[in-house]
């Protein structure tokens, strides 16, 4: 199975990945094939209409799922998956360059009824994405602007 992921490095020529699951199985025991939360790098988290898959540099309750990776740049393998905050099915990427949240699975969540994009008068490079939960509330779950470099960066909104 092939995936898009969109392109999402500030700074770096347009990069995207497809992957697909690989049925191959470690012999080594799971403990020893599954990462541990210990990073410490604070990454840029950002909204991507074009990933299929929310991809972190570190996930929470992680479990083995052998996936390759193939990108513009290369191949590589990820072989965890796990939780972060709300959002499930999060792929582990050690040393991605950001954080992706997929906006396509974001709106699959049942707490999602819409969202919404809003732009600064004043400033049109400055836009806002608005979620919309199914109760009515309205939250901030990104902003687009300058020290962003102009893609959406995600809050905590997002995940929890």
């Amino acid at each position: 199975m092939h995936i898009f992921l969109g392109h999402f490095f500030p700074r770096v020529a347009p990069f995207s990945f497809s992957f697909k699951l690989s049925p191959q199985i470690s012999k080594r025991p799971i403990k020893d094939r599954i990462t541990k939360l210990s990073s410490k790098r604070t990454l840029q988290t950002i909204l991507d209409t074009g990933s299929g898959h929310h991809i972190f540099d570190e996930v929470e309750n992680p479990t083995f799922k052998r996936m390759r990776l193939t990108g513009i740049a290369g191949e590589t393998i990820s072989n965890v998956k796990g939780a972060v905050g709300t959002l499930k099915d999060v792929i582990q990427l050690r040393n991605t360059p950001a954080n992706l949240i997929s906006v396509g699975k974001l709106f699959e969540d049942e707490k999602w009824l819409k969202f919404i994009l809003e732009k600064n008068r004043d400033d049109p490079k400055e836009q806002y994405w608005w979620g919309i939960t199914i109760d009515g509330n309205r939250m901030l779950i990104g902003v687009r602007n300058h020290e962003s470099n102009l893609l959406y960066n995600a809050n905590m909104e997002a995940i929890n």
